[in-house]
């Protein structure tokens, strides 16, 4: 051993110096641990129990990492998943009864710190509180501000700006009873609230699209809507204002609009197109059925009346206004010449002319037959001719 330098054993076993600092000390034993570990020569300049003041410590003690070290290292272990303390350790039973005597007593603790916060005295207590918070109805004087809405609103648009959260979202079924609540609170807006009434028809006339367009309900979900439509219409409350409705949307201003509209829509090629197909694949059964539910409606006393007065009222309106104007026959004029012009148009119109033709001949017949064997003015021979002859001109 050279003169003047101390063993490693005498310099790992010599006890730290009581005026030696706090960060000496832990330094110290970090020392110690490393020359156990792996031992190497200490030199007097280096040594924590020199008595030179020449010691330095480490470079990196007390230094504060930067904004952009930090951040990297949050990213580092925010990818790592958190290890528990104990994953991988088998304990004997008496730690685990330790452990767990001491969440008892702690939860303990703080549930007694609860209960006088809250000036109760009992666990029973403090569970009803707990269900009447969890259960209270809610809060219906409570005011948001503008500003808290915009909030909201902003959040809301983001949340469902995104992918995932709109697919977690959407379409997810709801409860009978969520749904009964959901009826019954919407049921009272539009009954009593006018401006959400307005605002919500106003929204979806004006949308591009509709959600529901070309979406058929069930046959059950049908009859729900038409039974209660047909209960509604029994109220002469609800009869008098949709009457009323009706007649002000009617109006010239509004008749105006609708001629507008329809006439821009029919602008478009791509609608006029849109609606030639949809005429043109009109089958027999469509009409057949358009039929049988007009002859059932037909049936009902309360839809005839209704319909008489509407032809009467149609009549009386006639018979005020006059005869069609010089302007509205020469449009109606440039309007059928425009429209014979098309090639389509006049071979859907010759076809279906035709079949009408034969269709009406047929009718009126039946019709001038049952005339003629009624007719007290004319012989049996006569009635029997006269049908011969229609039925023979029906044949050709």
């Amino acid at each position: 051993m050279q003169a003047g330098k101390p063993s490693v054993s005498a310099v790992a076993t010599k006890p730290p110096s009581r005026v030696q600092p706090t960060k000496e000390r832990r330094l110290l034993n970090g020392e110690e641990a490393l020359s156990a570990a792996a031992p190497a020569p200490v030199s007097d300049s280096t040594s924590p129990t020199s008595e030179s003041s020449n010691y330095r410590p480490p470079s990196w003690l007390g230094r504060r990492h930067t904004a952009e070290t930090r951040r990297k290292m949050s990213e580092v272990h925010k990818k790592r998943k958190p290890v528990p303390w104990n994953k991988g350790k088998n304990l004997d039973p008496a730690l685990r009864e330790k452990i767990r005597a001491g969440v008892v007593r702690r939860n303990e603790i703080e549930l007694q710190k609860k209960l006088k916060k809250l000036g109760l005295r009992t666990r029973e207590e403090y569970d009803q509180w707990r269900r009447q918070q969890r259960y209270s109805p809610p809060r219906t004087n409570r005011t948001v501000s503008a500003e808290s809405r915009q909030k909201i609103s902003a959040t809301m648009r983001r949340h469902w700006a995104k992918p995932e959260f709109r697919q977690r979202n959407s379409g997810r079924p709801c409860s009978n009873s969520t749904r009964a609540k959901l009826s019954r609170i919407l049921t009272n807006k539009w009954a009593l609230d006018d401006d959400f009434r307005n605002k919500t028809i106003m929204a979806r006339s004006r949308a591009p699209f509709h959600g529901n367009k070309g979406y058929r309900h069930p046959e059950h979900v049908r009859r729900k809507i038409s039974a209660s439509l047909k209960a509604k219409w029994q109220e002469p409350e609800y009869r008098e204002a949709m009457q009323k409705a009706i007649q002000s949307a009617l109006s010239d201003g509004v008749r105006q609009q609708i001629a507008d509209t329809v006439r821009k829509r029919w602008q478009d090629p791509h609608y006029r197109d849109k609606m030639k197909r949809a005429f043109a694949v009109r089958t027999t059964q469509h009409r057949q059925r358009i039929s049988n539910s007009l002859k059932e409606r037909w049936k009902d006393d309360d839809f005839r009346k209704r319909m008489d007065l509407a032809y009467a009222a149609y009549a009386r309106w006639r018979t005020q206004t006059g005869p069609l104007s010089d302007e509205v026959r020469t449009k109606i004029s440039e309007t059928l010449k425009r429209r014979w012009a098309d090639p389509e148009f006049r071979r859907q119109r010759g076809v279906s002319q035709s079949h009408s033709r034969v269709d009406q001949q047929r009718v009126w017949n039946e019709i001038y037959q049952e005339i003629l064997r009624d007719s007290p003015l004319l012989g049996e021979s006569d009635k029997w001719v006269a049908g011969h002859d229609l039925e023979v001109q029906a044949l050709q």
